[in-house]
């Protein structure tokens, strides 16, 4: 019989690993955020922000003919620093959080390695980096269509129905709604 060495027979942690390459990818795409120049679509939803509330939902109801809801929270997210680097970081939050949403419900429906693999797949799907860069609401879009479907899947599918469920997949949906066409 084969004797395998050491290493090869103890656990894995899949969690350290998923971790540490997630800390590692965050890592470039923050650095290439700073770095990369913007697009003409950038410097549009960066104008539209550029003001008040107001002028953002002015602005995106008339001028980038879009639902204000994304507009808005960008608006509200620069009020802390009107960096490019700053409202990229939106995009990559929002990632990160749809990254945290799917690896959580994946764990609760299949086993750690398979979670942590989907999670670590999700993540490499050239949309997703490209959405990192993107001063648009295609990571919004992401966070909701992500986070509407698996309180969907929770709360229909499981057929665990309370108020508290449905009311969070109405919002879910609305704010999908207002945030695209």
């Amino acid at each position: 019989m084969i004797k395998w060495p050491e290493i090869f027979r103890k656990k894995v942690d899949y969690n350290l690993i998923l971790l540490l390459f997630s800390v590692g990818y965050y890592s470039i795409i923050i650095f290439l955020a700073w770095y990369l120049n913007i697009t003409e679509d950038d410097a549009y939803s960066l104008h539209t922000s550029s003001k008040n509330l107001s002028y953002a939902w002015n602005q995106s109801l008339n001028f980038e003919s879009q639902p204000p809801v994304y507009f808005l929270l960008l608006t509200i997210w620069r009020v802390f620093s009107d960096s490019i680097l700053w409202a990229r970081l939106l995009s990559i939050t929002l990632i990160i959080l749809s990254q945290f949403i799917l690896l959580r419900f994946l764990k609760e429906r299949s086993s750690i390695k398979i979670a942590n693999i989907s999670s670590a797949l999700f993540i490499l799907n050239p949309v997703i980096i490209f959405t990192c860069f993107e001063i648009r609401l295609f990571a919004l879009l992401i966070f909701l269509a992500t986070s509407a479907i698996i309180y969907f899947l929770n709360t229909y599918h499981s057929n665990s129905i309370t108020v508290k469920s449905r009311l969070i997949f109405i919002l879910l949906a609305i704010a999908g709604l207002f945030t695209q066409y």
